[in-house]
């Protein structure tokens, strides 16, 4: 499939091809053209033609969701059932029942969905970094609407179900300046049979009501005072008076916040009770069978969950807390062994696991079993996936891009995880169940937010034009810009820095049979003058020799002069482990593998990854700078393509908001240069000093004889490992320092020792700084 516009998936094997295409008005009706076909177990619907795609292909299989940024995807895994007589409860890690959240996810195993089984999706702009979103019918038309919270932009959307499979454009509604809503929830709290919205807001630590005016419309919102940083909320009746009260987890007290309803749409001030450390998610579920909702926390820091039970009048007894595994972030409470009482169920983020507590009748619980997930389970939600009135697991996975399925095994214990692949990053997971006509009496709806950390295209083949990844900064634990930055440079201390390793200390790939290479650039010469920054202004006007030998230019020599470069060429560093740390060499570009690593399927960008101009022995005379945002090529993180194994990286303003090109400058940036020309490489080899110093090479680039279709250059070169990423400059001015980067130090070829091998920058290049510089 090519990728264009209302594609939702795009196939990944070539035999996929599609077995009809047919003229439907909407998506609904492509997904039920497939339910009607008994060879269809897929389908696809293009928006802009109305044709539909069916598919006998397994597509599920093996597909890659093609998102963009400002958008939230949601897949829909739907199978035809007629629903039992008694289902069993449901549960997210939504503050509320109401609450949900919806995105992108493709299935990579086969999770049977009661009978046939297919995906579809559907993509909406949502405003800047949606972090929950709640799906209830707000228009009273029996369509459930999406409500979702955009913590960057102090606002909630309000989508309305057309009733297609389509929904409107978003309208959306202040929740106050700076305000930061994290958690929305929707219940009826004026008693006019219209839900209202509620959301918490972490940076102002209150909470937002936003009244239905009837008709899907809300009136502007009113704040009330709840715990620091308020992180998550949920609306129940706690004291019996038929009013649905406000519940919320404090993540900077160490408590929630009970907000009684005055039954007109106001609530009287917050009583607070004392949780573990860190409250991030609540749940207000009925444990102990007395009729009153009680309260459950997962505590992010604590390693803990807490259950606070009802006394009846809005009042809650002292906590009892229950070790989880670490970094409890969602917490989700369903009857999971078959006994009519609620067990709770934790994911916990950086132990990758889930916890489950069977509840033992009198609102006491077992001490937790665990169940691996993927990498970073950032939310949980229980319901029965395939229709065996057992409530099944489901986690987002956020830095494995997965959904894990943990199917109940009907005694409280859990199979082994199946996995979903989504789009980059998936924050929140729910589960509604949705009654549709005719062909889909029972459909299964799993929503999944990707919170727009990352966002991905999907790979180019031979017909497509090549394509961009971008990942940007996770600032959703910092919640702010500030914070995150404060705490990336603060962890890398001087010791940690000098402890560093290459990325891979003897990257040296076997060479194939040569392809011929074209010998000459194709399209016209491109360039990008640098900049002259306030650092470094004096300096070159008053032309300091740089320290670079002309006398013997195809050695390596530790470099110890001056020039631009010396303000512009530095180190990366990023920690890989606890205790273990990654470096490589580059300027604002390095090289792909610096920024992406093909192996583990995973961007650098949220593991501390910090840059140092000028780096020499510990030193650091320009200061530490934190990456805001990456662009890669796809065909380097998915294919691992060495012609595209190039990495910009666009760096966070300094405490006084200054930007880095100001006070360094920059270098000059060319594309289609000429082949074979003098080229010299700047990087910091771990194998001299241990990378603590510069280095160079110098000579005369020649093509490069890797073979396997690499279309690059090779220069004389014996730098090791961690000069990876360092720029190759053409045209360089030895007596300033200033050239024009034209590739950069990417790997050496086992059989041919003491060369360089770096990408030729052709067109491409531009595209790829431009993608970064708007990040």
């Amino acid at each position: 499939m090519v990728i264009m516009d209302g594609w939702q998936f795009q196939c990944t094997i070539t035999s996929c091809l599609p077995i009809a295409n047919i003229t439907v008005s909407n998506i609904l009706n492509c997904q039920v053209s497939c339910l009607e076909n008994s060879q269809c177990k897929a389908a696809s619907f293009r928006q802009s033609t109305s044709n539909c795609q069916l598919f006998s292909n397994d597509v599920n299989q093996n597909t890659t969701l093609v998102g963009t940024a400002g958008t939230v995807t949601m897949v829909v895994i739907d199978g035809t059932r007629t629903p039992s007589a008694s289902s069993p409860p449901t549960s997210s890690s939504s503050p509320s029942a109401s609450t949900s959240s919806p995105s992108a996810s493709t299935s990579t195993s086969s999770v049977s969905v009661c009978n046939s089984t297919y995906s579809s999706s559907l993509t909406f702009s949502t405003g800047s970094q949606p972090f929950s979103a709640a799906v209830i019918d707000v228009n009273s038309d029996s369509k459930p609407d999406i409500i979702a919270a955009n913590s960057g932009a102090d606002t909630v959307s309000v989508f309305l179900n057309k009733g297609n499979g389509t929904f409107s454009p978003q309208t959306t509604y202040s929740t106050g300046t700076g305000s930061q809503p994290l958690s929305v929830a929707v219940a009826d709290v004026n008693s006019d049979s219209n839900p209202d919205i509620v959301t918490a807001n972490y940076a102002t630590s209150t909470v937002s009501v936003l009244l239905n005016n009837g008709n899907g419309t809300f009136s502007s919102k009113t704040t009330f005072t709840a715990g620091s940083h308020t992180y998550a909320v949920a609306i129940a009746d706690v004291n019996s008076d038929s009013k649905p009260d406000i519940i919320t987890a404090n993540y900077g007290a160490d408590t929630v916040s009970i907000l009684l309803n005055n039954g007109n749409g106001t609530f009287l001030p917050q009583t607070t009770f004392t949780t573990d450390s860190s409250p991030s998610a609540v749940q207000i579920v009925d444990v102990n069978s007395d009729s009153k909702p009680d309260i459950i926390t997962a505590n992010y820091d604590g390693n803990t969950v807490s259950v606070l039970l009802n006394k009846g009048n809005g009042t809650f007894s002292s906590q009892t807390t229950y070790s989880t595994a670490t970094a409890p972030d969602s917490v989700a409470v369903a009857d999971v062994n078959s006994d009519s009482k609620p067990d709770i169920v934790t994911a916990n983020h950086d132990a990758n696991t889930v916890s489950v507590f069977l509840n033992k009748d009198n609102g006491t619980f077992s001490s937790q079993t665990t169940y691996a997930t993927g990498t970073k389970p950032y939310s949980v939600a229980l319901f029965d996936v395939n229709c065996d009135s057992k409530a099944d697991i489901i986690a987002a996975n956020k830095d494995s891009d997965t959904v894990s399925i943990l199917l109940n095994k009907g005694n409280g214990t859990f199979s082994p995880q199946i996995t979903y692949t989504t789009d980059t990053g998936p924050a929140f997971v729910a589960v509604i169940d949705r009654l549709k006509e005719t062909y889909i009496k029972v459909s299964i709806s799993l929503f999944v937010l990707i919170g727009l950390i990352y966002y991905v295209v999907a790979a180019p083949t031979a017909n497509e034009p090549l394509q961009i990844v971008t990942a940007r900064a996770d600032t959703s634990r910092s919640f702010s810009v500030d914070k995150h930055v404060d705490k990336v440079l603060s962890f890398w201390t001087d010791d940690k820095l000098k402890a560093a390793r290459p990325v891979m200390p003897n990257r040296k790939l076997n060479a194939q049979s040569a392809t011929k290479l074209q010998p000459i650039a194709n399209g016209p010469l491109g360039f990008v003058d640098g900049t002259i920054g306030s650092l470094q202004k004096a300096a070159v006007e008053a032309g300091i020799v740089s320290g670079i030998d002309q006398n013997d230019p195809s050695s390596r020599k530790v470099f110890s002069g001056t020039g631009r470069h010396t303000y512009t060429v530095g180190k990366i560093f990023w920690n890989i482990t606890a205790d273990t740390y990654g470096m490589c060499s580059g300027t604002i570009v390095t090289a792909g593998h610096c920024c992406y690593d093909y192996d583990a399927k995973k961007w650098r960008i949220n593991q501390n990854f910090i840059f140092i101009p000028g780096y020499n022995n510990g030193a650091q005379p320009y200061g530490k700078w934190a990456a805001r945002a990456m662009t890669a090529y796809s065909s380097w993180a998915v294919n691992k393509n060495f012609n595209y194994d190039v990495c910009f990286v666009n760096l966070y303003t300094n405490s006084k908001g200054q930007h880095i090109q100001a006070l360094q400058g920059s270098e000059g940036l060319g594309y289609n240069y000429p082949r074979n020309a003098l080229t010299y490489s700047f990087g910091y080899p771990y194998n001299l000093q241990q990378g603590q110093v510069m280095q160079y090479c110098s000579g005369k680039a020649a093509a490069s004889k890797y073979g396997n279709g690499f279309n690059g250059q090779t220069i004389p070169c014996d730098m090791t490992g961690g000069c990876s990423g360092g720029p190759w400059f053409q045209s360089f001015d030895t007596t300033v320092g200033v050239g024009i980067i034209t590739s950069l130090n990417s790997f050496i070829i086992n059989s041919i020792a003491n060369y360089m091998n770096g990408p030729y920058f052709d067109s491409s290049i531009w595209s790829l700084y431009q993608q970064c510089a708007i990040k």
